[in-house]
């Protein structure tokens, strides 16, 4: 065993970091993200407009940013669905 993989297979967790870990708040920066998403679809923004500047504003990858107002677009509609404040067929019609 070479000293580097001992030394990381015997140092505190706290001391080493998977290279396969989450960076520290990156959680939180995926719910601010989607919060953020849901907020500019419901203001009426193009779903491929919006993964463009998604990808623009959080420096992440289109296709993460697609990801993204993919998961937003579906919580979306089922807030809006669900709720019993809007009448569907409005929805429907628009």
């Amino acid at each position: 065993m070479s000293r580097y993989n001992w030394v990381t297979a015997y140092s505190p967790i706290s001391a080493r970091q998977s290279r396969f870990e989450e960076p520290e708040g990156h959680w939180l920066e995926q719910q601010q993200r989607h919060e953020w998403a849901m907020k500019q679809i419901d203001a009426g923004m193009g779903l491929s407009e919006l993964a463009a500047i998604t990808a623009e504003t959080w420096g992440c990858s289109r296709r993460n940013a697609r990801d993204v107002v993919s998961a937003a677009h579906k919580d979306w509609l089922d807030a809006a669905y669900r709720s019993e404040e809007i009448d569907q067929r409005e929805l429907l019609f628009q």
